[in-house]
């Protein structure tokens, strides 16, 4: 297991489920693959869980949906993982990201795309964008106790492939879609961003910058 953000991103591509988006075409290093031949699929996803939150993740890094566990109703239906429970949810969050003039959305990506589980766990999607790589990475957070705790971890690792230095921002994905909705039952939290909206960089040819976004439930403080 990867001891630091470096080792987890360099980790091998896992030979197993591995996905590379190139135009429009799907390939895997794994030819026996049942599952490739019927790609591209909308209902392909990469399910991330702690029994707390349940997010499905497709092979661009999009959050297809996330929900967030509060509390079982009383009713006389058998137990389930998500039978009779109490749970907020939302759908299609994308991240995108602005650098010298150009905007890339990750969800409508035309480059080249590296998707794989890594430790057989951990979605793991690289966007080749030639002058940056970017890559996602989500994990739902254990703690060594064993406690569940009820927010999604989605990074952003940006790496500069330019010889000079490399300005832009991300962008988050928006929590109001409507002037006078609330619409977003979620939250989102990142110590690097001023606005809530964008988070700017800054990155020395050959360095690299991990940016984290905590999506938690704004019952979290009791969901902890």
């Amino acid at each position: 297991m990867a001891k630091n953000i470096t080792q987890f991103i360099d980790e091998s591509v896992n030979p197993y489920f591995n996905l590379t988006i190139e135009n429009g075409k799907y390939f895997s290093t794994n030819k026996e693959s049942y599952y490739l031949k019927q790609l591209p699929d909308q209902s392909f996803s990469f399910d991330v869980t702690n029994n707390k939150v349940t997010s499905s993740i497709d092979e661009f890094g999009t959050i297809k949906s996330i929900s967030f566990y509060h509390g079982n109703y009383l009713t006389e239906d058998k137990p389930g993982v998500w039978v009779s429970k109490d749970f907020v949810q939302e759908n299609d969050l994308s991240f995108k990201i602005r650098y010298d003039d150009k905007l890339y959305d990750f969800k409508n990506s035309k480059n080249r795309v590296e998707a794989d589980l890594v430790f057989n766990l951990f979605p793991r999607i690289k966007h080749d964008l030639k002058d940056l790589k970017c890559t996602i990475i989500v994990y739902a957070p254990v703690g060594r106790t064993g406690a569940r705790l009820s927010c999604l971890v989605y990074g952003i690792y940006i790496e500069n492939l330019k010889p000079t230095n490399l300005t832009g921002e991300l962008i988050l994905p928006k929590l109001y879609e409507k002037k006078y909705s609330d619409r977003r039952n979620i939250l989102m939290h990142c110590p690097q961003s001023a606005d809530k909206k964008t988070v700017h960089f800054s990155i020395s040819p050959g360095k690299a910058k991990f940016i984290p976004f905590i999506l938690c439930d704004p019952n979290a403080y009791e969901c902890l």
